[in-house]
């Protein structure tokens, strides 16, 4: 099994460089077969891709030495569906059924994997899914290619009570984990409270100048993320999060309303701590 995925390892790392081709195909027990898994006992089984329509397309492994392997279409006149650096990806996700995502120092390894699985309490098809080893749902990943999760599946995930994380087809051992609202509630709150705890310290211990500033920008700070978060999907829905939010920001700070206040209370009191600082 080791031999396996540091072989699997060099081979998509190899097709990163060069030029892409097919990894994988999957056989009539719809299981995705590796290329350097192909040899005389099953090299003349029936292997196969989907097209954009949903059609078995046949594939056939080409194999002439070490440096030309790869699977191909039967006829040249058909075309797989889904580009090659796409299938590769999420074919070694189902063939590996393990990654590690360095946003949260977590290892997820899973009992078995399936491509293309619609998640059905928000009725959206995730690229690879995990199980454990009650075969019930672990978490789900997104491979990014040429477009991003779109705003509209991004959304509805986030909404979602799913762990899914989104890996890129040109960093494929960099996944990141995409934030539901639960999660990102009580991460919200876990902060919030910190930021009251070590206001309440402060009060009993005593702090200096610079500390008061600090509180005080904390303070502010949560003031701020209370009033603009829950306006974050009505703004600029065709950005990313984190452009939509700058740019919303941005415009509520040119107001006179509290948010625009809180702002600019924010940016004075930022300037205030680099300034004492820099004169200490």
């Amino acid at each position: 099994m080791v031999a396996l995925l540091i072989s699997g390892l060099s081979f998509f790392k190899k097709f990163t460089m060069h030029e892409i081709k097919y990894a994988y195909a999957k056989n009539e027990q719809n299981i995705y077969v590796f290329i350097n898994d192909i040899n005389q006992n099953n090299r003349y089984e029936f292997y196969y891709l989907l097209s954009d329509k949903g059609d078995k397309i046949q594939m056939i492994p080409v194999i002439n030495g070490e440096r030309q392997k790869h699977f191909r279409t039967k006829s040249d006149a058909v075309a797989v569906g889904m580009s090659a650096e796409h299938l590769n990806l999420i074919a070694k996700l189902c063939d590996e059924k393990q990654f590690y995502c360095k946003d949260l120092d977590l290892h997820v390894t899973a009992k078995r994997a399936k491509d293309e699985h619609t998640l059905e309490d928000i009725n959206r098809r995730v690229d690879v899914a995990y199980f454990d080893d009650n075969d019930d749902f672990l978490c789900g990943i997104e491979v990014v290619h040429t477009n991003d999760i779109n705003y509209s599946k991004l959304k509805d995930i986030h909404q979602s009570d799913y762990l899914i994380f989104k890996v890129y087809t040109y960093a494929p051992e960099r996944f990141k984990f995409v934030n539901n609202t639960k999660i990102e509630t009580e991460t919200n709150r876990q902060v919030i409270r910190g930021f009251e705890e070590e206001i309440q310290k402060s009060k009993t211990d005593g702090i200096g100048e610079d500390e008061k500033l600090l509180y005080i920008l904390k303070e502010d700070s949560r003031k701020l993320f209370k009033e603009i978060y829950p306006m974050r999907n009505k703004h600029n829905i065709g950005l990313s999060f984190n452009d939509s939010l700058r740019q919303f920001k941005v415009r509520l700070q040119q107001t006179e309303g509290e948010g625009g206040e809180l702002i600019r209370n924010i940016e004075r009191l930022t300037k205030q701590i680099n300034q004492f600082h820099t004169t200490q």
